[in-house]
Parts: structure tokens; C-alpha cells; sequence
């Protein structure tokens, strides 16, 4: 994979200083964007939070530029030959010495349309103000998504420490009862992107949600930059009929989609 890293393009490798903190200690943030072949989804969105997470660690104060990353993620999908394509784009900003250098990657990627999901409830807690922002110290959520698919699941939902709902390990949730949407209302998870863009389409509030009130709710959805909007079949114990129509209207509007 060609990567583009410190004004220039490379391939397949990164050296990192063993005494940089994104080796040591993982210091950094990333975005995650898809690119559906003609647009880079909603990447003022995407650098909107990510300046937002930079400032807020005291990483850095200048804020993105659109007009610059616009074009570097136009030579990196190029050289890798997904000009028209749909593909997955990656922004990294780590520290490796004394200020934050900002890596960009491109792979191919093609969301499912039909794709389903199941859930489990993670076991293991979680909470931090770290959570609030894509940190590249992203273990725990890994872990959550190792252990869930190692046990038949597609992902994993994480919780407080009063078993209240926040996200799933890589996605936003979202609900629907009696024709309203409600995602759960904390400021132990990251802001989304995906959820901000179905709300151009659906109505969406946010409220404090236990584990226990799942089985009040008639469907259940994952959402984030790469997959759109899908159902959720499945969470622990509690099952909820596929909304297929739902998920295609908000994925429009995510993917970017006519």
C-alpha cells in the first residue's frame, strides 16, 4: 500500500522513533472516511473532529485544511489505483518526535448492502474522556471486536460502569421505537460522524439508555463512516427485526450515496 507521510509518498512501511510517543504510548488520533469512487464523504466533518480531539489533547492548534488533504488523498487514492473506486481512507496524526505528523492510507473497500449485524455485550468496562475522541491507543476496542467475532458475533456493544449503552466497538447505535430515533446520550463515546449525517434524514434524539431497555425498542442499528447505516439483529439475549428500508435511506446520506 502506498501511504503518503511527512511531504512524501512511501510504501508499506513507517519507521517510528522507539523513543516517539505514538511507539511508547500510542499518542495520537486517527479519522476513518469513505470514498465512494467520486466523493470523499463529509471530510469537513471528519477533520472537524479531528482538530477537535488534537486540540483537546494539546496536540497540536492549527486546524485542518480541507483544500490540502482533498488533494493529498486524491495522489494516494491515484497511486494506488483507486481513482473510481470506492475505498477506505485513513488519516492518522501521531506524535513521533516534537509535533504531530499526519499519515493518510487508502485500501479498497465495498460496504455490504445486505449485511446484518450481531452483537455482544462486551463484559469488560471502559470509561474515559479518551472515549470521546479516535485515539490510535484503540486496544480495548479491538479486544471487545476480537473476542465478539472469536464467538460468532459481528461486533461488540461497549458500557458503563452502571450498564448504560454507549457504542459499539468501531460504530455509533442507534434505536427506533413507535417511529422515533434514539441514540444513547453519554460523554463516554465518540461523536459521529455516520449519526450526523442520518440526521440530515431521520429525526434523531439523544436519552440515557440501559441495557435493560433494550427489549422496549422494535429495531436496532449500527452505523458508522465505512458500512452506512445497517440493522442489528442480535444484542446479547435480545433479538430485533431487520429495518432494511431505514438503513438504506440513512446510508445515502452517509455514503454519499445519489
Amino acid at each position: 500500500m502506498i501511504y503518503w507521510y511527512r511531504g512524501e509518498l512511501g510504501e508499506d512501511r513507517v519507521a517510528l522513533s522507539l523513543e516517539g510517543e505514538a511507539f511508547r504510548f500510542g499518542t495520537g488520533v486517527f479519522e476513518t472516511l469513505y470514498y465512494n469512487g467520486r466523493t470523499i464523504c463529509h471530510l469537513d466533518s471528519h477533520l472537524r473532529r479531528l482538530t477537535a480531539a488534537l486540540v483537546e489533547l494539546d496536540l497540536a492548534h492549527a486546524p485542518l485544511e480541507a483544500e490540502t488533504f482533498s488533494r493529498i488523498i486524491g495522489e494516494v487514492l491515484g497511486k494506488n489505483g483507486l481513482e473510481r473506486h470506492p475505498a477506505r481512507i485513513n488519516i492518522y496524526c501521531f506524535l513521533d518526535g516534537e509535533v504531530i505528523e499526519p499519515l493518510v492510507t487508502a485500501r479498497p473497500h465495498t460496504p455490504d448492502p445486505e449485511r446484518v449485524f450481531r452483537l455482544q455485550v462486551c463484559p469488560e468496562r471502559h470509561v474515559s474522556t479518551l472515549s470521546a475522541h479516535k485515539t490510535m491507543n484503540h486496544m480495548f476496542h479491538a479486544r471487545a471486536l476480537a473476542r465478539a467475532t472469536a464467538e460468532g458475533f459481528d461486533s461488540a456493544v461497549l458500557l458503563d460502569m452502571d450498564y448504560n449503552l454507549l457504542e459499539a466497538n468501531s460504530s455509533a447505535l442507534l434505536f427506533a421505537r413507535s417511529g422515533r430515533f434514539i441514540t444513547p446520550a453519554t460523554c463516554y463515546k465518540l461523536p459521529s460522524t455516520a449519526l450526523e449525517a442520518a440526521a440530515r434524514v431521520l429525526t434523531i434524539r439523544e436519552e440515557p439508555l440501559g441495557l435493560e431497555s433494550l427489549s422496549r425498542f422494535d429495531h436496532a442499528y449500527i452505523l458508522n463512516s465505512i458500512i452506512g447505516m445497517r440493522p442489528v439483529t442480535t444484542i446479547g439475549r435480545t433479538d430485533f427485526p431487520p429495518d432494511h428500508s431505514t438503513c438504506t435511506k440513512a446510508t445515502a446520506a452517509i455514503l454519499c450515496e445519489p
